[in-house]
C-alpha cells in the first residue's frame, strides 16, 4: 500500500473556520467604532435639535400674547358687526334680545370665531 504525501492548498474546513473567526475578531473593533460614533452623533444631534425646538417654543410663547390681543381685537370688531346685523334682522320679532344666547344651558361657551370669518373658508 502506497501513502500519498502531496502538498495541498491548505484550505480545508478547519482552516477556513479559523480564518472566519480571525476576521470576525479583527472586524469587531471596527464595528464597535462605527456603532460608538453613530451613538455619539445621534446624541449630539438630539441635543442640538432639542435646543432648536426649545428656542422655537420659546419664541412662540413670547409672541402668543400679541397674537391673542390681535385676534381679540378682530373678534370684537366682527362681533359688533354681527350684533348690528342681528338687531337689523330681528327688529320685528317681539321679545328678542340682541346678543342673548338662544341656548339656556347656564354654561359659557366661547364663540366659534370661524363662523364669522367666511374668508377663511
Amino acid at each position: 500500500m502506497k501513502l500519498v504525501f502531496e502538498r495541498t492548498s491548505g484550505l480545508n474546513c478547519n482552516s477556513i473556520s479559523w480564518l472566519m473567526v480571525g476576521l470576525q475578531l479583527l472586524s469587531q473593533p471596527v464595528w464597535t467604532g462605527f456603532f460608538s460614533f453613530w451613538v455619539w452623533s445621534f446624541c449630539r444631534n438630539d441635543l442640538l435639535f432639542r435646543a432648536i425646538k426649545e428656542e422655537k417654543y420659546a419664541a412662540r410663547r413670547a409672541i402668543l400674547p400679541m397674537l391673542q390681543a390681535e385676534e381679540d381685537e378682530r373678534f370684537v370688531k366682527e362681533w359688533r358687526k354681527y350684533l348690528e346685523e342681528e338687531a337689523r334682522i330681528m327688529k320685528d320679532v317681539p321679545g328678542w334680545k340682541v346678543g342673548e344666547s338662544v341656548y339656556h344651558s347656564g354654561r359659557w361657551m366661547p364663540p366659534a370665531t370661524g363662523e364669522m370669518r367666511p374668508e377663511v373658508w
